[in-house]
């Protein structure tokens, strides 16, 4: 399918009309879908004002071959490529290897992928064939996301995913997880529960118990009775009479004892939990 123009000139500007749209064709070997794939169907298909952007996908046999087990089928792959606004259609059982029958039959002008050479079995660049014939486009590569970046941080995290799933009601057979390690994963949930429950708790409870034990240590207020002094008493026998106090050294000692009791046990709890 060639691409055909028609040139008018208006205002020293170039407006370009095709007759026939510009076929494009990526390969895409992807194990999971993500967002650089999505940026770089976007490329190819804005790359010319009318681009039918064909996307082939190798079947699970060569890629698992050349490239590893993938998360999704084939089958799954294709069918959510075609749900992608920048797709006009999806070749299955694509080749991983773009051959000239292959461009030929699918009547493919140019075949997008970025400029990084992409080896294979018998050859340092599967595109060179493509290069070297003038079909190929170039696209730019979006930094910071991959497949392997993915399936890091899902091994990074097994232990929460597998308990994610265990707590949705997926059978531990499912996840291919021993009784074992079940046990074992339920275990830390519950501590990790229970650090939460007195992390959030300790503050208020803490504050409590204080004012709890001072309430119990304080001394209650005192209401002495009216002195009567007699007429007849003398100096002496006025200094003899004893007015309680409000507190004594012991007292004071207990109460600052307790409340520092419980500041070394909270420290030693936050201390545990960390």
């Amino acid at each position: 399918m060639l691409m055909v123009f028609s040139t008018f000139s208006i205002l020293g500007e170039y407006l370009y009309t095709r007759i026939s749209p510009l076929a494009l064709l990526i390969l895409v070997y992807m194990t999971r879908h993500h967002h650089r794939h999505m940026r770089q169907l976007e490329q190819a298909k804005k790359a010319f004002p009318n681009t039918y952007l064909l996307v082939g996908i190798p079947n699970d046999i060569e890629t698992h071959k050349r490239k590893g087990l993938t998360v999704l089928t084939d089958k799954e792959r294709a069918e959510t490529l075609r749900h992608c606004k920048w797709v006009d259609e999806v070749i299955e059982d694509a080749p991983w290897i773009v051959t000239p029958s292959f461009l030929e039959k699918h009547a493919i002008d140019y075949v997008a992928h970025d400029d990084e050479p992409y080896a294979g079995a018998d050859t340092d660049d599967i595109y060179k064939p493509c290069k070297e014939a003038g079909k190929f486009l170039v696209t730019q590569r979006t930094e910071g996301i991959s497949t392997t970046y993915i399936i890091t941080k899902i091994v990074r995290d097994y232990d929460k995913y597998i308990t994610r799933q265990l707590r949705r009601g997926t059978p531990r057979q499912d996840l291919n997880v021993s009784w074992l390690k079940k046990n074992e994963l339920d275990i830390k949930r519950h501590a990790v529960e229970l650090r939460d429950s007195i992390k959030t708790n300790w503050t208020t409870t803490g504050r409590e118990l204080r004012g709890e034990i001072g309430k119990f240590w304080s001394p209650q207020p005192q209401t002495l009775p009216a002195l009567s002094i007699p007429d007849n008493a003398t100096s002496s026998s006025i200094d003899q009479i004893d007015i309680g106090r409000s507190a004594s050294p012991h007292t004071d000692f207990a109460t600052g004892y307790s409340l520092g009791l419980i500041g070394g046990v909270r420290s030693w709890v936050k201390q545990s939990l960390l």
